[in-house]
């Protein structure tokens, strides 16, 4: 079993920046990205659980910046979600898809998790969709908000 407070240690050293003036570096998100793709399931579910939702959000943001010396290519960042897709449990690809972006890790998700897997990230979604309703409603509209994806309705 991998030391896993080292682990998370290590990713929010990584995800904190190495650059000129603590900027995160492309450099900085694949060494992220590497401690997760060397761990097991069971590894992986344990550091991204460790993890806070601000973890892993500023490690969306780095990864999806358009600076030059910052983020990664498209390819990468698939790469890593349909890593994490095959290993994490539906419960925390809810979390990271909140951090990505649901779009992209869905997609991973049907492409790389297993029949369980897509089941649990089904679930967790649900579930999050009725802990998280809201209905809004304005002059000539009205919005209804599940979790944090809106759906507007004429």
């Amino acid at each position: 079993m991998a030391n896993i407070d080292q682990i998370v240690s290590d990713l929010r050293h990584d995800l904190g920046g190495t650059g000129w003036f603590g900027a995160t570096t492309s450099g900085d998100i694949k060494n992220a990205d590497h401690e997760i793709e060397g761990l097991n399931a069971s590894d992986a579910n344990a550091v991204v659980a460790k993890m806070s939702d601000d973890d892993l959000k500023s490690w969306a943001d780095n990864a999806n910046s358009p600076m030059p010396w910052d983020g990664i290519s498209a390819g990468d960042k698939r790469d890593l979600l349909n890593n994490l897709a095959g290993k994490l449990s539906g419960d925390q690809l809810v979390r990271v898809a909140k951090a990505f972006g649901y779009d992209d890790v869905t997609s991973a998700v049907l492409s790389h998790g297993s029949p369980s897997t897509r089941a649990q990230y089904v679930q967790a979604l649900a579930g999050q969709i009725n802990a998280d309703s809201q209905f809004h409603a304005g002059l000539g509209s009205s919005t209804t908000t599940y979790g944090t994806m809106p759906h507007n309705l004429p």
